[in-house]
C-alpha cells in the first residue's frame, strides 16, 4: 500500500508538472490551446561539411524517442543554418502532406504514418534569424503552425524563448525553464550524436 501511494505521489506530481510545462508555453507564446506535441530542431555538421538536421519529438511534455526523424542535408553547401534548417522543416512537412494523400488513398493505413500529425509547436534551436526563415517557409506552404527559438546566453546555456521579434523571458526556477533546457540540450545531443555515427545518406 505504501508503494501504491508513492506511485501514485510521483505520477500526479509529473502530471502537474507537465500540465504547468503547456500551460506556461500556452501563456507566455499566447497560443490558441496547450501544445501536445512539440518538435525540436538543430542542425550539426563537421567543419561546414556532411551537415545532419534533426527533428525531436515531445509528447504533453515527455520526450516521444520514438518520433525522433534525422535528415542528412541535399540541397544545401558549407555551413547555412538557415537555409538547412528550411530544407528539413520543409521535407518535414511534405512527407506528412504525402502520407495524408495515401491515407485517402487508402494505400497507407494510419497508424503506419512516420510523419503525421504536424506539431502543435515548433521549437528550433536558434534565435531571431531562424525563427525569421522558417516562418516565412511556413507562409510558403500555407501552415500555421507556431514558431519559436530557444537562444542561448554567451556562455551557450539557455536563456529564454524568441520569435522573429523580440525575446520571451523564462523563469529560471520554473518548470518550463528547466523543460526548455533539457530540450535544447536533447536536440543538440541527438544531432551530434547521429552525425558521427550515421554518415551515409539516407
Amino acid at each position: 500500500e505504501e508503494s501504491l501511494q508513492k506511485h501514485r505521489f510521483r505520477r500526479d506530481r509529473e502530471e502537474l508538472r507537465q500540465n504547468d510545462i503547456l500551460a506556461q508555453l500556452m501563456r507566455i507564446l499566447q497560443l490558441p490551446e496547450p501544445p501536445f506535441r512539440i518538435e525540436s530542431y538543430d542542425i550539426s555538421n563537421i567543419s561546414g561539411a556532411q551537415s545532419i538536421g534533426v527533428c525531436v519529438v515531445y509528447k504533453n511534455a515527455k520526450e516521444s524517442k520514438k518520433d525522433y526523424r534525422k535528415f542528412h542535408i541535399k540541397t544545401v553547401e558549407g555551413a547555412n543554418d538557415y537555409e538547412s534548417m528550411r530544407e528539413v522543416i520543409y521535407r518535414r512537412i511534405t512527407r506528412a502532406y504525402a502520407e495524408e494523400d495515401a491515407i485517402k488513398a487508402g494505400t497507407l493505413q494510419p497508424d503506419k504514418a512516420k510523419f503525421l500529425p504536424l506539431p502543435d509547436l515548433i521549437l528550433l534551436d536558434g534565435g531571431k534569424g531562424h525563427v525569421s526563415a522558417i516562418k516565412l517557409l511556413m507562409d510558403t506552404l500555407g501552415e500555421s503552425i507556431p514558431v519559436y527559438g530557444m537562444v542561448k546566453d554567451s556562455k551557450h546555456r539557455t536563456r529564454g524563448l524568441t520569435d522573429e521579434n523580440e525575446e520571451f523571458p523564462i523563469d529560471r526556477e520554473g518548470n518550463l525553464f528547466k523543460f526548455l533546457t533539457c530540450m535544447q540540450d536533447e536536440v543538440h545531443r541527438f544531432a551530434i550524436c547521429l552525425l558521427y555515427t550515421s554518415p551515409s545518406p539516407r
